[in-house]
């Protein structure tokens, strides 16, 4: 085994093991936990489950390519459809996620009479439109040419690609403009009373979420549109399919942004391990050790005047 292949298997397994220990927890403690449960939660209980999705089909794909075996677009098409499906609308669902806050920040009563089933259902309809026209042309221009691997760049007719990633970049680029905006909107308008513990605790996690979503996604993206242009033949092919370890990274790094910034995903998830004190993993407690560290060390210096030494008990 070389050791381009050895990297490429490594990284699915280790994005699956804990990528999906992440995102299932995002899913269950948003489902079980009813503090949770927030419109954004929810949207982002949808991305998190579809990125799941996502790493559990890119185990097939190192399968196939631990043991060299080749396979036809059609046959790769069906095999990772549920991940083309869960790609495409996760795409949306993010863009929809900067159209929470901005919504919460400018019609913030109307936003909250809004109920839950309404709103994501609302929000679930640019996703599915997406998802089930980029899957139909998809499906429609398959053959069976052999392919070196099956990725997504791969199962997509090349026909359909020169739509479907420019697509996902124009998403992209759309989630930027909009993620600058939001938080400049909630810089100068969530300062309110009305606004500021609700907007900033949603905030507060997305914008690291978003972020982190943004470079890994143009970094894949941008790779698997260019390279074509420098790039040929099986080194072209490599490239494309390793470009994959920075969406792999936007797929597993949810949870772990979460439990760094949100104090209620901490507390609820630290109450299912109870084993775990969860006060010393919280910056909070941190805050305490070193405060009281620093009056342990005052108390040791500044001791009184007539102490001379030692007090000996006889």
């Amino acid at each position: 085994m070389n050791s381009s292949l050895t990297t490429f298997v490594i990284t699915v397994l280790f994005c699956n093991v804990f990528g999906n220990f992440g995102n299932f927890h995002i899913v269950y403690l948003t489902a079980t936990k009813p503090d949770l449960r927030s419109k954004s939660a929810f949207l982002q209980c949808i991305v998190s489950a579809c990125h799941s999705i996502c790493l559990i089909f890119q185990i097939p794909n190192a399968v196939l390519y631990l043991n060299d075996i080749q396979i036809t677009r059609r046959q790769c098409f069906f095999m990772i459809s549920p991940f083309l499906i869960s790609l495409n609308f996760q795409c949306i669902v993010m863009l929809m996620m900067l159209v929470d806050i901005a919504a919460m920040i400018i019609f913030p009563f109307r936003y909250r009479k809004l109920s839950n089933t309404t709103f994501l259902t609302t929000a679930s309809i640019a996703p599915a439109a997406f998802t089930i026209y980029f899957y139909t042309i998809g499906f429609l221009a398959i053959d069976d040419e052999v392919l070196p691997f099956c990725t997504g760049p791969f199962a997509m007719h090349p026909t359909v690609n020169k739509i479907w990633l420019p697509s996902l970049l124009t998403v992209n680029t759309m989630i930027v403009v909009l993620y600058f905006f939001v938080f400049a909107l909630l810089y100068h308008v969530g300062k309110k009373q009305t606004l500021q513990k609700e907007c900033r605790r949603v905030s507060r996690r997305l914008k690291v979420i978003l972020f982190i979503y943004m470079v890994s996604w143009y970094l894949s993206i941008f790779g698997a549109t260019f390279l074509a242009l420098f790039f040929e033949g099986r080194v072209l092919d490599f490239l494309r399919v390793n470009m994959a370890f920075f969406m792999e990274l936007c797929f597993l790094q949810s949870f772990y942004v979460i439990m760094w910034r949100s104090k209620e995903y901490r507390l609820a998830f630290f109450s299912l391990y109870p084993c775990f004190d969860m006060n010393y993993f919280s910056p909070e407690s941190t805050s305490r050790v070193i405060e009281s560290n620093k009056q342990t060390t005052t108390n040791q210096v500044f001791l009184p005047r007539n102490t001379v030494g030692p007090t000996i008990i006889r």
